[in-house]
């Protein structure tokens, strides 16, 4: 848990009310900026102008100086991508809608004006959420991956060219009864390079694929999410390599990924795939990897 989040159910409608936790409650020591609500509340303020209305939440009332913020909430009915997935619930046509949804946050977000672009570029957020307690926990881990890691964490801090959600995965997407989606948590957000969300959502469902064994069905998931998304994924598969890894054995790994066999070889995958930056074919890779052995 990163937040204290309550939801708040009134005659005249529903809110949710969020506050950051300066350390985050996992079984080794990670803290990070209470004031990174303020960032998620500039990239929902950023978002709500550039995407469908109800993609994102509205910021209602904001108050820095307990670092608080009060937004509308989804529909009731709006159930979590993550919870359909593990329930056996495989929707393409929700991977291709999440592919173009991230599609169109980094290309509109490519016109914003010199100032906005600007306000985002601190990161901040960025390292103590997601470098510090994955790619450099890992090399702590596994040092002879330190060259390798390195120069993942070197690509990710020099390219900043887009917006980039930062914690893109099925669970910060909420599906409503239309099929929409609806995206949450937006305290990772920074200017960034494009490669992070693909490589992070795309992890979620390899795991999901594999602790399922619906690899052929995550599979599919994945060709339409990356359809969706439509645009060019060089340089992807050591940082999706890094994903599936930091989720085994950084500082808040996933409890749903059980069983000796299943976790060395998710290992086994993701070291190779951060070890060999050069190959570029990442759905003929994931289904190499998915090949009965």
């Amino acid at each position: 848990m990163s937040n204290y989040v309550w939801s708040v159910t009134t005659p005249r409608g529903r809110w949710v009310l969020k506050q950051p936790l300066p350390k985050l409650a996992t079984d080794i020591d990670w803290f990070a900026d209470v004031r990174r609500i303020q960032r998620e509340e500039a990239t929902m303020r950023l978002l709500g102008a550039m995407l469908p209305r109800r993609t994102v939440p509205e910021v209602v009332h904001s108050d820095p100086e307990y670092h608080v913020c009060v937004m509308t909430s989804a529909p009731e009915s709006a159930k979590s991508w993550k919870e359909r997935l593990i329930s056996g619930v495989f929707e393409p046509s929700v991977a291709r809608a999440a592919g173009l949804l991230l599609r169109r946050i980094q290309e509109r977000s490519q016109s914003v004006d010199a100032r906005t672009r600007h306000s985002f570029m601190d990161l901040a957020f960025f390292e103590q959420l997601r470098i510090d307690p994955f790619h450099r926990f890992l090399i702590g881990r596994y040092p002879e991956l330190r060259r390798f890691i390195s120069r993942l964490v070197e690509d990710l801090l020099s390219r900043q060219t887009c917006l980039v959600h930062g914690d893109f995965s099925p669970k910060n997407m909420l599906i409503d009864r239309r099929g929409a989606i609806v995206l949450l948590d937006f305290e990772v957000a920074h200017w960034g390079h494009p490669q992070y969300d693909v490589s992070f959502c795309l992890g979620h469902l390899m795991l999901k694929g594999w602790v399922l064994g619906r690899e052929a069905e995550a599979l599919g998931m994945i060709k339409e999410f990356l359809r969706g998304y439509g645009r060019a994924v060089k340089g992807l598969v050591p940082h999706l390599g890094l994903m599936l890894l930091a989720r085994l054995d950084g500082k808040s790994p996933m409890p749903y990924v059980q069983g000796d066999a299943l976790r060395a070889r998710i290992r086994e995958v993701a070291m190779d795939w951060i070890r060999r930056p050069e190959r570029e074919e990442p759905l003929e890779l994931i289904r190499q990897a998915w090949q009965p052995r």
